[in-house]
């Protein structure tokens, strides 16, 4: 019996190169010194095991691969994980890892574990491997539950291979089992519920709620969305609510991608975190929707790892809006967006290339925006069509999916979302801190700024303008002019908050630049570039001094041809209380000059001015309609309407002034309609003029 035993040692040790704690040859049973204990049993906890199979052990573990399961040699090796590094304080044996496993396996590897001494009865067996954190962006340990039988005092499960493993590649995973203590598969109370959860006793309300919240994020995702989950052909999907580790105690849960089938992907959910309802309902919809739109991936796991997913920043944004319908709350605003909240102006490439996480975390907004204008279906028309490959980035995705383009969109979704029509929790504030650049009106001299930049595709740009010189006036006006396509958006921002002033293509003005300077009120331009490359573009801001006046005198000198009478000339003027000859004392026309568009305007009985300045040029077009008894001749009505243009502004007496003579023409003036008439039936009409004198000047009224 002795040498039997030695021979059969001998031989395992030939064939599974095992490794053993003490002597290799124990002392056989009864030859054993007095007071000595018998020798430690020999592990095999490494072989290398081919197609006719094998066994390794360990203490508590016992692993056997039947012949046939592999399709040829591996090197195996079992080691014991940290205690209490998988589930803390509901670890109830030693957890091993089973490290080179073929993933390709094709027969059940039997399990049996020891548990620890004094352990519970209905213990449940988990299993641990690796899978995609689509939020993480890399490889995590994952815990799911295999059914395990209880014999005598062990536990034995079947671990069955994966489904199509004949057309998996040729790789190895590790796999980690144990035994847990206080934990529930929750029953099917459900009958039609598509979650599988696994809890510690303790948090099994708490999980049922979680539970529910899946089940009704899954029919919001398959029936309000039209998202398809016919890539997946197994249900129910398997949730675990366990403790997660210290560093990760802020953390709700995540999604898990298999690396080997859509059937394998599972969730996890932090056990500690079950009762901050909202926020675990938001998260349940984020991750989940990461599982739905990972059915219309083209990227593998493998891939993922090593080279950069072009949509990986709109799944994050699609995940993060859809946190809101996960919550029921209209007004919730993910918390994942704060620090994010001005990446949609970064600018659609170079965003992701700096983070594509964090850009995604803000473009939620965006996403939000394509589903209030183009309905809950908006992202499953995108998702068809990366999953069919017909779009390379998630620009072409947005563009074919909706009947405007990014492009047309972006300007109107900045300006809704800084108008707080996407989320409330965008601070408009932020845009002041955060501006390209700065131009401060503090001296008289500070009449012009020019700003020319850089600008990334679909980007924005935030300047802002500070009126500091004490001398403003109510008058002057700041003009703003930019290049490139798409509108700009401008802003008004004082103590009682942010407003958008208005938009425009090319030029923008802003009167009372005085009233601005005593609220201490700033402006904010925001200037997108709708483009799709990179474009060179300027910003212009121009303090234009107002012209100081509310008030007209015209007059009008016509001499030539009347029809039916030998007069040839009439003259008349508005207002008519006072001879011309009184200047400066005479009475003026009450008007309104309007900074915005240049145009001044005054009327009353038939009579009008109508002028508007080219400030830069310093001249006027506009003109001139008289209904009023000539100067010379009181007894005469008159009628005559002028249109000019291009008249020379000029100063006098501290009015500004312009005036047009015939016979030395400055600009032009076209007579539209004069005659006069002496009583009700006699009417004299111009038929030609020889002489035309027109002036008019503005003034302050008196």
């Amino acid at each position: 019996m002795k040498y039997r035993v030695l021979i059969m040692l001998a031989t395992s040790v030939m064939m599974f190169s095992c490794t053993k704690p003490g002597s290799d040859t124990p002392n056989p049973p009864g030859n054993n010194p007095p007071g000595e204990n018998p020798p430690p049993p020999t592990y095999n906890t490494s072989a290398t095991i081919g197609t006719t199979g094998g066994k390794l052990t360990d203490v508590t573990l016992e692993v056997n691969i039947e012949s046939g399961t592999f399709i040829k040699s591996y090197p195996l090796e079992v080691k014991k994980a940290t205690a209490a590094a998988s589930f803390g304080e509901y670890e109830s044996s030693t957890f091993y890892e089973l490290k080179g496993v073929p993933v390709n396996f094709t027969k059940p590897i039997k399990v049996t574990i020891t548990p620890a001494t004094g352990s519970p009865d209905n213990l449940l067996m988990t299993v641990t491997e690796e899978k995609y954190s689509r939020s993480l962006r890399k490889m995590v340990q994952t815990s799911s539950f295999v059914t395990a039988t209880k014999s005598g005092t062990t536990y034995v499960c079947d671990y069955t291979p994966y489904a199509g493993a004949g057309t998996l590649r040729d790789t190895t995973m590790s796999i980690k089992f144990g035994l847990v203590k206080n934990y529930e598969m929750l029953p099917v109370t459900k009958a039609d519920s598509k979650f599988k959860m696994y809890a510690p006793t303790e948090y099994k309300a708490a999980a049922f709620d979680l539970r529910d919240y899946l089940d009704q994020i899954y029919g919001i995702v398959q029936n309000d969305l039209q998202f398809s989950f016919a890539e997946r052909t197994s249900w129910p999907m398997s949730v675990t609510v366990k403790k997660f580790p210290a560093d990760q105690q802020n953390v709700y849960g995540y999604f898990c991608m298999s690396p080997w089938s859509h059937n394998y992907s599972s969730m996890e959910f932090n056990a500690t975190q079950l009762t901050s309802i909202t926020e675990l309902r938001a998260t349940a919809g984020h991750e989940f929707f990461h599982f739905a739109k990972s059915l219309y991936g083209t990227m593998s796991t493998a891939a993922m790892l090593v080279s950069n997913d072009p949509f990986y920043w709109l799944d994050e944004a699609s995940s993060v809006w859809i946190e809101q319908l996960s919550t029921g709350q209209p007004d919730y605003s993910p918390l994942v967006r704060q620090g994010h909240h001005l990446e949609p102006l970064k600018g659609v490439y170079k965003g992701p290339a700096e983070n594509a996480e964090h850009y995604g975390y803000g473009m939620g907004a965006f996403v939000k925006y394509l589903v209030q204008q183009y309905g809950s279906t908006s992202l499953v028309n995108m998702y068809n069509l990366i999953k069919s490959k017909s779009v390379s980035n998630p620009v072409e995705a947005v563009n074919q999916a909706h009947a405007k383009t990014f492009s047309e969109m972006y300007a109107s979704f900045l300006a809704d979302y800084i108008g707080l029509k996407i989320y409330s929790d965008f601070q408009p504030s932020s845009l002041l801190t955060n501006a390209t650049a700065v131009f401060n009106i503090a001296a008289e001299a500070d009449t012009i700024m020019t700003f020319e930049r850089d600008y990334e595709a679909l980007s924005a740009q935030i300047y802002r303008v500070k009126f500091s010189y004490d001398k403003l006036m109510a008058g002057d006006a700041l003009s703003i002019t930019a290049t490139g396509l798409g509108q700009f958006l401008v802003y008004q921002a004082s103590a009682s908050g942010i407003i958008l002033m208005g938009k425009s293509y090319d030029e923008f003005i802003i009167e009372n630049l005085k009233d601005l300077k005593d609220r201490n009120a700033r402006i904010l331009v925001v200037k997108p570039n709708i483009s799709l490359t990179k474009e060179k573009q300027t910003v212009e801001f121009k303090v234009e001094k107002g012209l100081a006046f509310d008030a007209v005198w015209a007059k009008i000198y016509i001499r030539g041809n009347f029809s039916g009478d030998i007069a040839s000339s009439i003259a008349v003027e508005v207002p008519l209380q006072v001879r011309s000859d009184d200047w400066p004392n005479y009475p003026m026309l009450s008007g309104k000059y309007s900074t915005a568009t240049k145009i001044f305007s005054a009327s009353y009985s038939g009579n009008s001015v109508v002028c508007e300045f080219d400030t830069k040029n310093n001249k006027v077009s506009g003109s001139v309609t008289l209904q009023n008894n000539d100067v010379s001749f009181s007894s005469r009505a008159v009628k005559a309407s002028v249109t000019f243009s291009e008249l020379t502004l000029s100063e006098w007496d501290g009015k500004t002034l312009t005036q047009y003579l015939s016979y030395n023409p400055k600009g032009s003036v076209n007579i539209v309609n004069c005659q006069y008439s002496i009583d009700d039936v006699t009417t004299h009409t111009l038929i030609n003029a020889t002489e035309v004198s027109v002036w008019i000047y503005f003034g302050m009224k008196k």
